[in-house]
């Protein structure tokens, strides 16, 4: 099969603007299954390379694996996201191809997996392997977006982990990368930025950064961006720790809406659920928010 990048994109980006997941991951699993064996014999894992002829490397099973592992760990099903990352990364490997941005952006997109899974340690660690690589190489700005995305990536990590003043630290350096910038990377940056600023207690300079992201977010994809359900929640939180308790339910049932439309009902969706449950529940309805409770309930298990 004659496997054309730009085509693959094309239609992968065709299956995320429909917003129908298992036609997404159909999609995705046919690439995978029909690029994994495109040189005949596939990824030699034991082989030597003084002694035996390798094949090619199989550059195209690497780049459906990974957008097949980051598609996986969007709809948090993380056990397989991991399983895709370490093929594209076995079969990088088999074939010496290990000092590259191609194998160090694998790693820190791998690196996000391990933070949704809670193991920090192993997602800090790839991320500082990804940033080394860049720095050592002196391609930190000729990858200014790939190194913003491994700061603010260290930021939630270090966000998880409560470290507020380091997560803060690695948010400014991610905007270091991105002057200027109107675009999904520095309106992310912006919105970890305020969640680091409502658990700091500075809800005005939360909501300047939350405004900034939104205002970015709100008019790309037709409001229909992947990270704009994240941004409006954490304006629901903004809006609710400033005694707004009816904007704030507004913004949480708008990011709830737009988590199910682009992603189903993964644990943003719970999260959303939760929040929407404890402002019904100040607001006097105990009602809805015994139903939002359940509802987070039923998909969490």
């Amino acid at each position: 099969m004659a496997f054309e990048i730009q085509e693959f994109y094309k239609e992968l980006d065709s299956h995320y603007r429909s917003l129908d997941n298992d036609k997404t991951r159909a999609f995705l699993q046919k690439m995978a299954d029909e690029t994994r064996g495109l040189y005949g014999s596939g990824i030699m894992r034991t082989s030597c390379p003084f002694c035996v002829e390798s094949p090619e490397c199989n550059y195209e099973y690497v780049t459906v694996c990974n957008e097949y592992a980051c598609f996986l760990r969007n709809i948090s099903e993380l056990d397989e996201s991991l399983v895709y990352f370490n093929e594209a990364l076995l079969e990088l490997e088999q074939h010496y191809q290990t000092k590259n941005a191609n194998y160090a952006t694998i790693r820190m997109n791998m690196a996000g997996t391990y933070r949704l899974m809670g193991k920090y340690d192993e997602a800090i660690e790839l991320f500082k392997k990804s940033e080394k690589f860049f720095l050592d190489f002196g391609e930190a700005e000729k990858y200014s977006y790939v190194m913003a995305g491994i700061y603010n990536n260290l930021s939630l990590v270090y966000q998880d982990m409560q470290d507020y003043d380091q997560a803060a630290a690695y948010d400014i350096e991610a905007l270091r990368y991105l002057p200027g910038h109107k675009d999904i990377q520095r309106a992310t940056t912006l919105n970890n930025l305020a969640c680091i600023y409502i658990k700091q207690g500075q809800i005005d300079n939360a909501e300047e950064a939350i405004n900034q992201s939104i205002d970015i977010l709100k008019d790309i994809d037709g409001g229909m961006n992947f990270h704009y359900p994240a941004s409006l929640n954490t304006l629901g939180t903004v809006l609710y720790k400033k005694g707004l308790p009816e904007a704030a339910l507004e913004a949480f049932l708008t990011a709830l809406n737009k988590t199910e439309a682009i992603y189903g009902k993964n644990i943003d969706y719970v999260n959303c659920c939760n929040n929407i449950s404890r402002v019904y529940a100040d607001m006097g309805d105990q009602k809805s928010a015994d139903s939002y409770t359940r509802m987070a309930g039923e998909i969490s298990g």
